[in-house]
């Protein structure tokens, strides 16, 4: 956690950390990581939630221990996404990018008071960034011949439908994020796009980056993590441009 008092190690003894979602409702991060296969791993490949994340952590969690799921239940998890339409913050839904070649990537519906989980899309490449809208699922997805990403979406409640292709051709596809205005943010490559759902069109916000991965967005200004291809992984802040009069 970063904030004005510094920095604080919340939780360690992960992998591969892949994505993130805040549970306001439960007061919990929850976080997952894709990993288990490391030499030497203690847990990885699930769902894990961190209560109270804002509080102090004079000792940090350790992975292992606030897991939500068995190590190993989803060998690709990558991106998270709270259900809209599902109020008391259980139910998620998360992509699993697969392990093996040719990818067999899914997206999942996880119940965490059940501690169960279903298959709501399959067929896909390395299944990737999320979002969600009241009535929409959105998900990226790469090709693992291509390489080239793509979005899609389908309808909520459920996610179980036939999907609607919405844009493809990217130069990859790591996160997602639904801006107010209903747009979709994108992380491909070297680049920040915004989409529009309802057409496709695409605009390029920034470029440059060496990996683009992780993506936030508040108030209109938005945060995104360069993986560090090459050199160090850096985080960046793009504000808002005033409109012109």
């Amino acid at each position: 956690r970063i904030d004005g008092g510094g920095t604080t190690v919340v939780a360690d003894g992960f992998n591969a950390l892949s994505g993130f979602a805040w549970d306001a409702v439960n007061d919990r991060l929850l976080v997952t990581d894709n990993a288990d296969e490391a030499p030497g791993s203690e847990t990885g490949d699930t769902l894990y939630g961190i209560a109270a994340p804002h509080g102090g952590f004079a000792t940090p969690l350790r992975a292992a221990d606030i897991a939500l799921l068995p190590a190993g239940s989803i060998p690709g998890i990558s991106d998270i996404v709270l259900d809209p339409s599902d109020p008391t913050g259980n139910r998620v839904f998360v992509t699993d990018a697969s392990e093996g070649f040719p990818p067999a990537g899914r997206v999942l519906a996880i119940d965490i008071a059940a501690a169960s989980l279903s298959v709501v899309q399959s067929g896909l490449g390395y299944a990737a960034g999320l979002a969600a809208s009241a009535d929409a699922l959105f998900f990226g997805d790469v090709s693992g011949f291509t390489f080239q990403g793509s979005v899609s979406s389908v309808a909520l409640p459920g996610a179980t439908g036939a999907p609607v292709s919405i844009v493809g051709g990217l130069g990859g596809q790591y996160d997602l994020e639904l801006e107010a205005s209903g747009m979709l943010l994108a992380t491909a490559y070297g680049d920040l796009l915004r989409i529009d759902p309802a057409t496709g069109a695409t605009t390029t916000v920034a470029s440059g980056f060496g990996f683009a991965t992780g993506l936030f967005e508040d108030g209109g200004t938005i945060w995104v993590l360069d993986g560090g291809y090459p050199g160090a992984a850096k985080v960046f802040r793009l504000d808002a441009l005033p409109v012109p009069e």
